[in-house]
């Protein structure tokens, strides 16, 4: 990578949905390859056509979500994509233990950000039955009486 870049390659560059390959190294949890476009000037903040940054990709693996967040280049853990979701909300949906919504919620991302349909990270917890994301999220204060633009609360 380091040849191609030397001669003028651009790792900038979209794929038909509008990931760029630090996207792919991300959803591929290639931790090495990651750091090389980091090194190499890779945006975190780049959006796909969805209007997902690298954080989306990283929602469920911790090793290659701590490289993005250490990488000290403003990845934006509040970044909105189309839906209004942020990574926290593909956090709390995932089936991890919970360790990454932590860090993301660690990493400033707000716990009670709602979607375009107004619901949080806790309703795509529960809603999925995330049980570990759902503890941290409460843990950390999440508003489990938050109604959504169907009137409904996590917990229902």
């Amino acid at each position: 990578l380091h040849m191609l870049k030397d001669r003028g390659a651009d790792f900038s560059g979209p794929d038909f949905v509008g990931k760029i390959p630090l996207h792919r190294a991300v959803q591929e949890g290639d931790i090495e390859r990651v750091k090389l476009l980091l090194r190499l000037g890779a945006d975190p903040n780049s959006q796909t056509r969805a209007g997902q940054n690298a954080l989306f990709f990283a929602f469920n693996n911790h090793k290659v979500l701590r490289i993005l967040l250490d990488a000290d280049m403003g990845a934006d853990v509040n970044h909105r994509n189309l839906w209004g979701a942020t990574p926290l909300h593909y956090a709390a949906a995932s089936q991890d233990n919970g360790q990454c919504t932590l860090m993301l919620i660690n990493a400033g991302a707000e716990v009670d950000s709602p979607d375009n349909h107004k619901d949080t990270p806790l309703h795509w917890a529960a809603s999925r039955g995330c049980y570990l994301p759902a503890a941290v999220l409460l843990a950390m204060g999440a508003d489990f009486t938050a109604l959504n633009s169907a009137g409904r609360s996590p917990l229902d």
